[in-house]
């Protein structure tokens, strides 16, 4: 049990690396004059579930705040993680989802509760999503057109 803690905190760890590192990719490709901070914090997901993990924060050139980026938790009912794009106006949430839809245990009901999940979860590439609290059921992938409209949302 503990090794599958360590192991699920191990993964969620390395997609948030790569999250922050394709956001500092985005902002170079918008030529954004930026420093960076990553700093590693504790987070506890119920009474026996205590991890370390990473926060960035973004910085304009004259050292003005421009984001954060902060993880919520790794252990997120229908997601594998969860991350907050923190700004002075507001907070978004990124989830990571995976391509394949957890197995179904039950065979006689396999193409029911198939088409519930395809309806409830729809088709999407596996990485992270904007959870987009206002249009239910909507996880659009996360891409840097929609990244840049939400940090001027959050700002």
């Amino acid at each position: 049990m503990i090794e599958d803690h360590l192991k699920t905190v191990e993964i969620f760890n390395r997609r948030v690396a790569v999250l922050f590192e394709q956001i500092c990719q985005w902002l170079d490709e918008e030529q954004v004059e930026y420093t960076k901070n990553e700093k590693e914090i504790s987070l506890t997901e119920q009474k026996d579930r205590t991890y370390t993990t990473k926060r960035l924060d973004v910085f304009a050139k004259g050292g003005e705040k421009l984001f954060s980026v902060v993880p919520y938790g790794v252990w997120i009912i229908g997601a594998e993680g969860r991350v907050e794009l923190e700004g002075d106006s507001g907070t978004e949430s990124f989830v990571y989802l995976l391509k394949n839809e957890p197995p179904i245990k039950k065979e006689v009901e396999r193409e029911k509760e198939n088409i519930i999940n395809r309806k409830l979860n729809g088709s999407h590439p596996e990485g992270w999503h904007w959870l987009d609290e206002r249009i239910t059921g909507k996880k659009p992938l996360l891409t840097k057109d929609i990244f840049t409209a939400l940090v001027e949302r959050i700002n």
